[in-house]
């Protein structure tokens, strides 16, 4: 099922992770809420239609769905690639556009890995 988004998601939960730690993550990868946010805010998928608030509330519905399945525990503040997944059409759903669109979007941030190491080069 998580065909389209599992470059982006990998992108970004591997970030300043070696492999070895990598290997040892009980559960597989999860992108944490907070860094969903910001890859959101940085992409452009948050505009005057799809607000930040609109955004949490997809978010929020998606954990809780996965949190009443017994697949992630109470209180989860991360998804994992299914979860991704899902969140990327909600947000379709919600901003009235399509998964490709939403994917092409997410895919057009700067890479985090360069972005990083540019904000250390001008310090």
């Amino acid at each position: 099922m998580a065909t389209g988004s599992s470059f982006i998601f990998e992108k970004y939960t591997k970030l300043d992770k070696t492999e070895e730690q990598i290997k040892r993550i009980k559960g597989g990868l999860r992108f944490k809420s907070e860094d969903i946010e910001k890859l959101i805010i940085d992409s452009g998928v948050i505009d005057s239609k799809y607000t930040i608030e609109m955004f949490n509330s997809d978010l929020k519905k998606v954990i809780r769905k996965f949190s009443s399945s017994g697949k992630y525990p109470k209180g989860s503040k991360f998804v994992d690639i299914e979860g991704f997944e899902v969140l990327i059409h909600q947000i379709a759903e919600s901003k009235k556009s399509d998964y490709k669109t939403i994917l092409e979007i997410l895919n057009s941030v700067t890479d985090p890995i360069a972005v990083t190491n540019d904000k250390k080069l001008d310090q």
